[in-house]
């Protein structure tokens, strides 16, 4: 089991882009390409009913305006699958920097980060650091970042329209399809309260690949509202995740401090 969560070391890659860098993909014979944002027709990219519900979910969160003056976010959370957990904690600044540590039962901890212009990544093999481009970096951030992209829904997608009514474990919701470029997801919102209670990574035709369904927001008073528990459904696992803490604006700039031996490296590179 240790292995399967080590292979998973992004575990929560799904939760924010299309590719599963923890699980094997299922691949259809002969998929057809997605089409991008310049494909569709016009009333697609512009939906003003489905915008209308992105708009509500931010603002049941906290707003556009508070949202975008966040300038760091802390969060800490759990992964289980079958009966063995792990945890991660990340931190982020807006201007780019990230770092994330995954304690994975038996091996280590792994460690990823980036400060606005060197990247590297700690396995729990050998404990070393290694350099990641910042390419790597910003995908291992958008992975690891899932409640950034709750936050950021109504901006992270070129293209939006409304699909029919559905319910999530019997609550109705109002249906979002979203895409960008090869990125394309439904996303369903609860009608009661406007927050976003699944979200759905489906190919061209639609066809369901992995699910993330919201169980429950944090309660605690704060700038921004963020997901508690959610329950991840996958072609051949399930995986829950808990956020312990979501808190805001209080990360330094030299939390992102890269490892001694690659900030040697890159000054003897510049002299």
């Amino acid at each position: 089991m240790n292995g399967r969560l080590a292979s998973s070391a992004v575990a929560v890659a799904m939760l924010a882009t299309t590719t599963s860098l923890g699980t094997e993909p299922v691949q259809d014979p002969d998929p057809d390409p997605a089409p991008t944002s310049s494909e569709l027709p016009p009333e697609v990219v512009d939906d003003r009913a489905a915008t209308a519900v992105l708009a509500r979910h931010l603002a049941a969160m906290g707003g556009a305006d508070r949202r975008d003056g966040i300038t760091s976010t802390r969060s800490r959370a759990s992964l289980e699958l079958g009966g063995t957990a792990t945890e991660f904690r990340l931190l982020t600044r807006r201007e780019g920097g990230f770092l994330v540590r995954q304690a994975i039962p038996g091996l280590g901890e792994l460690e990823i980060g980036f400060d606005g212009t060197t990247g590297w990544r700690r396995d729990t093999s050998d404990g070393k650091a290694t350099p990641i481009t910042a390419r790597q970096a910003e995908e291992f951030r958008r992975s690891f970042d899932f409640q950034a992209l709750v936050r950021n829904l109504d901006r992270r997608f070129s293209g939006a329209r409304m699909q029919p009514v559905e319910e999530v474990d019997s609550t109705p919701c109002d249906v979002v399809l979203v895409e960008d470029g090869e990125e394309r997801l439904k996303l369903l919102f609860d009608q009661a309260t406007g927050l976003v209670r699944a979200i759905e990574i489906v190919d061209a035709e639609q066809r369901l690949r992995r699910r993330v369904v919201i169980q429950s927001w944090a309660d605690e008073p704060g700038p921004f509202r963020w997901v508690r528990d959610l329950r991840i459904e996958q072609p051949r696992s399930t995986l829950t995740a808990r956020y312990s803490s979501v808190t805001f604006d209080d990360v330094a700039e030299a939390s992102f401090e890269p490892p001694p031996e690659l900030e040697r490296a890159r000054k003897d590179v510049v002299e």
